[in-house]
């Protein structure tokens, strides 16, 4: 089962210190998978993607997420930062190439590897509330 830890609990446990922001296109990997969040493909079973595709903004939604997002460590012991990015859209999911909802939420995944940090959109309507395993704080995942 998941656990979840609010911003400043997360911060304070030091799970926050690592988080790789500076080169989010130094591997391969990493572009790769900016590309496969900025440019649709009916390739792919299921994929988002952001509405900007600056590259400048997708590096500030990685370092927006360090600096406001809960951190979910998921059912593998993964990492993820979860971060409500807008009230509004900023991207969208496909499915086999055919549009199911708008996003507003940002997920950074392997934060602390500097080769695979990267970020993708996701829906609120997917996460719910929890508690932060720390403190009891009410928070989005």
């Amino acid at each position: 089962m998941p656990v979840y830890y609010c911003h400043d609990c997360a911060s304070s446990m030091g799970e926050l210190r690592d988080v790789c922001s500076s080169g989010p296109f130094s591997s391969t990997y990493q572009l790769d998978k900016y590309i496969k969040h900025t440019v649709p493909s009916s390739s792919y079973a299921i994929q988002s993607i952001l509405d900007d595709t600056s590259a400048t903004l997708y590096r500030n939604y990685i370092v927006n997420a360090a600096a406001s997002g809960s951190v979910e460590f998921d059912d593998y012991g993964r990492k993820n930062i979860i971060y409500v990015a807008s009230t509004g859209g900023i991207g969208t999911t496909f499915k086999n190439g055919r549009f199911v909802r708008s996003n507003n939420m940002i997920k950074v995944v392997l934060p602390s590897d500097p080769n695979k940090i990267h970020a993708f959109t996701d829906s609120s309507t997917n996460y719910s509330t929890a508690f932060c395993a720390s403190c009891g704080k009410s928070i989005v995942y």
